[in-house]
């Protein structure tokens, strides 16, 4: 309920409570609120963890692969893997405004990982309608301007 009213990091110490509680044990529908509440406070380290530890346990789900991919792309870490589930979850968007944040960070994915004619092409089919696809746009010019940073 914290995280559906605005206050990811509220939400974020009660799932870790929860988690640090049942170990383990803890039901995949508690790892997978703390991986969506990591997710929204903005700790892709955590979310990444807690998203594998889902899809390990329960398998492939669409929304939870996407979000995993969402979280490496910001981190800037397997990227290949990244763009692996974006481009098998594609297909599955209805919606024009998620399609549209999907192809926006495959190109950012694809800047990062050197490949400015992919990044470009993705940039292309892109809108920038809402505020959200705007920035996305920009970390894109940004890191396409910058060319590619290893990661340590």
């Amino acid at each position: 309920m914290l995280l559906e009213c605005g206050s990811p990091r509220a939400a974020l110490a009660a799932y870790r409570d929860a988690l640090d509680e049942l170990g383990k044990a803890a039901p995949d529908r508690v790892v997978l609120g703390a991986a969506h509440a990591s997710f929204a406070a903005g700790d892709d380290a955590g979310a990444i963890v807690l998203y594998r530890r889902v899809l390990a346990s329960v398998g492939a789900l669409p929304g939870v692969e996407r979000k995993l991919a969402h979280a490496l792309v910001r981190r800037g870490e397997d990227l290949e893997e990244a763009l692996s589930l974006l481009e098998r979850t594609d297909s599955q968007l209805n919606d024009a405004e998620a399609k549209n944040e999907q192809w926006l960070m495959r190109a950012l994915a694809n800047a990062k990982l050197g490949r400015p004619d992919a990044a470009r092409e993705l940039l292309q089919r892109a809108s920038s309608d809402s505020e959200r696809a705007h920035e996305l746009r920009d970390q894109v010019t940004e890191q396409l301007e910058r060319g590619v940073t290893p990661r340590a």
